[in-house]
């Protein structure tokens, strides 16, 4: 899935400006997204709208990033505190997810390779022992000891790949990329209405 954290970056810095340049909020996201809401009031949806209306695309951080952007404006209201404060900080922690996304991926991408290499090398030796006469599959389906070793051989490989897949998840539960949360220091509000209606 194609990540779009850098266009939702640059969609709430467009909205940051709207709101320096004297807009309201509804405003300024309806100025963003280039029409008008059918009814007052900010939802995830209409923010979400707005994102793509901006050319994010389509993923999972869009939807949490509109969920944390509503949420933001429902604090803003709340205490009274500056929208444009609240929407910087969704800002900053969009950027900073884009990019602990981007290093776990640098991170990755060399253990995965090795591992798909890996993965493959029971093929390329069988393939290798056909090519040399040795015969290998003949051993392997031919007797009880081959059958034996070839579900050892399986349960092993399959042990390895088990284990990857629980090595690569949790270094991304770590990394902070496992799931969709607000952003830090921004706590869901207590019986939030204004994140669960439609647009």
């Amino acid at each position: 899935m194609k990540t779009a954290t850098g266009d939702i970056d640059a969609a709430l810095s467009a909205v940051n400006a709207r709101l320096k340049a004297g807009a309201g909020l509804q405003e300024a996201f309806e100025d963003c997204a280039g029409f008008r809401f059918a009814t007052t009031g900010l939802t995830a949806r209409r923010i979400e709208m707005t994102l793509r209306a901006r050319g994010v695309g389509d993923g999972a951080d869009v939807s949490a990033a509109a969920q944390s952007v509503a949420w933001a404006c429902e604090l803003s209201a709340q205490a009274g505190c500056d929208a444009g404060s609240c929407l910087e900080a969704v800002r900053v922690e969009c950027a900073r997810r884009r990019d602990a996304r981007r290093n776990a991926d640098q991170a990755l991408a060399m253990p995965l390779a090795t591992v798909r290499i890996l993965m493959a090398l029971p093929l390329v030796t069988l393939l290798a022992g056909e090519a040399m006469g040795a015969r290998p599959m003949a051993f392997l389906l031919g007797n009880p000891a081959g059958w034996g070793m070839l579900g050892v051989g399986a349960a092993f490989e399959g042990c390895g790949i088990a284990w990857m897949r629980w090595l690569v998840h949790r270094f991304g539960v770590r990394a902070g990329l496992a799931g969709s949360v607000g952003p830090a220091g921004l706590v869901e509000p207590s019986g939030s209405a204004q994140s669960k209606r439609g647009a």
